[in-house]
């Protein structure tokens, strides 16, 4: 991610959010000299400094406003062997979409 970070900041982009998504019940790491992986970064860009996110609203349905989200990762549930839990995608978009 920091690669990711400096590049965009390079291009113009300005990182409004660093969240850290915690997976407690995530799978092992296949390889044995690692350790297991129980994190993801979810990394929120913006072009402008106006942009919209909404804490208030974020802490008043999810009871937080930290940088750590610690949701258990959705298991294989159709054709994609690693889907996204429904909780994560819809904490993202309550965060920084507007409803339309």
């Amino acid at each position: 991610p920091s690669l990711l970070v400096l590049a965009a900041d390079r291009a113009g982009w300005k990182l409004r959010h660093r969240i850290v998504w915690e997976k407690p019940n995530s799978t092992p790491h296949a390889a044995h000299r690692r350790l297991a992986l129980r994190e993801e970064y979810i990394l929120h860009f913006t072009l402008s400094d106006n942009y919209y996110s909404d804490l208030e609203g974020y802490k008043e349905r999810f009871g937080s406003v930290s940088n750590i989200w610690r949701i258990n990762p959705a298991y294989h549930q159709g054709e994609h062997l690693a889907p996204f839990p429904e909780e994560l995608v819809e904490r993202i978009l309550f965060l920084a979409c507007p409803k339309m």
